[in-house]
């Protein structure tokens, strides 16, 4: 944000929600208070606000909504707690999309626009073709077609949470990891001319053997960024070792958005350790990463945590550096997961150095 016209934004920093990054209080304009859900300004390249640009988000349930005042300010209020996709929208400006950790106490999110010179067009039309359902492991390959984008991006809701995704000439091809029981997915998008949403998914997903957990990784575009989990015995499951005697890394993308996922299988007891690592940005200036970790066993059974985004700038495709000792700028640590008999929490990383997994092969598969 370079400048304002007439507004000041004031931000005043509180202590972030446990397990969210991101999370604060502020003013808009010295008059507007924000004290929850999701705020910001939209504006051109120059800094200016931009007034009537459409901002919605879908979580499943919620269709939320708001239109930028004459300063480019918006506030959605009533955003729930968790990872969201949110898109502005309107004539003369090309869609832009955002990806978003809410708190409880207010988070800010803005962005810039750029111009353009279509005025109407109709919404996206989204044609969803069937599921290729892998009942063994919890996955689903979902493709789609979406027509008249100005923008290649969509969203995808999986069971409340969304997350980007990069089109490609209007195609999607993307990985669902699904939750025991009954899974509820939607893919959305948006253009100058308004949003459309898909009809729903509807997937069950009984697991055939035990699954204690799952951690499951996404990012905001073309990127390889690498999921990795020390179980509390430290060994190492990641792209180039996926499966240890607890579980196994069973989906590892190379290309755009994620997911990658970790499956825990068999319980230890102590701490697993998770880290995510810039593996490779494929040029872009930066991505951000968010991590979901889901349990499915124990007294904390159906809880998600939602961590991030996390944004990398650099990548680490030489190697990833060992030992891993904390954030960095190839490094992420957002949570360790702890195993005491059957319970099962989400706890902050402990600063446990990290080691590599052996003598492995650094060539991607």
């Amino acid at each position: 944000m370079k400048h304002l016209t007439k507004f000041m934004l004031i931000v005043t920093a509180l202590l972030a929600m446990p397990f969210l990054v991101g999370c604060h209080d502020g003013i808009l304009g010295g008059i507007i208070p924000v004290q929850e859900g999701l705020y910001g300004q939209v504006t051109d390249s120059d800094g200016i606000g931009i007034p009537n640009i459409n901002v919605f988000s879908f979580d499943g349930t919620n269709y939320l909504s708001d239109v930028t005042d004459e300063n480019g300010f918006y506030n959605l209020p009533d955003i729930t707690p968790g990872s969201h996709v949110v898109a502005f929208y309107g004539p003369f400006w090309t869609t832009g999309y955002l990806g978003v950790v809410i708190g409880t106490t207010g988070t800010e999110g803005n962005i810039t626009l750029e111009p353009s010179e279509i005025s109407a067009v109709p919404p996206p039309d989204i044609t969803v073709g069937e599921p290729d359902i892998n009942s063994q492991v919890g996955l689903v390959n979902l493709e789609a077609e979406i027509t008249d984008l100005d923008v290649q991006r969509a969203a995808i809701t999986v069971n409340g949470s969304s997350t980007l995704l990069t089109t490609v000439s209007g195609i999607v091809d993307t990985v669902v990891i699904l939750q025991p029981g009954d899974n509820t997915i939607y893919i959305w998008a948006a253009n100058q001319g308004g949003y459309s949403i898909s009809d729903p998914i509807v997937i069950n997903f009984t697991p055939s053997g035990p699954l204690f957990f799952r951690a499951t990784l996404t990012w905001d575009g073309p990127a390889d960024i690498d999921l990795h989990t020390w179980d509390p015995n430290l060994e190492h499951s990641f792209w180039d070792n996926e499966a240890i005697s607890t579980g196994a890394l069973d989906e590892d993308n190379t290309e755009a958005d994620g997911p990658e996922n970790f499956t825990c299988t068999a319980l230890e007891d102590g701490r697993f350790r998770i880290a995510i690592n810039s593996y490779n940005l494929q040029g872009n200036p930066s991505r951000q990463a968010i991590l979901r970790v889901a349990i499915s066993s124990g007294p904390n059974a159906g809880n998600i945590y939602t961590f991030g985004p996390y944004t990398f700038t650099t990548d680490n495709v030489e190697g990833e550096e060992y030992p891993v000792t904390g954030n960095t700028t190839n490094w992420w640590r957002p949570c360790d997961v702890l195993v005491s008999g059957s319970n099962i929490s989400v706890v902050p990383a402990d600063g446990t150095s990290l080691p590599d997994g052996g003598a492995m092969t650094r060539g991607r598969k």
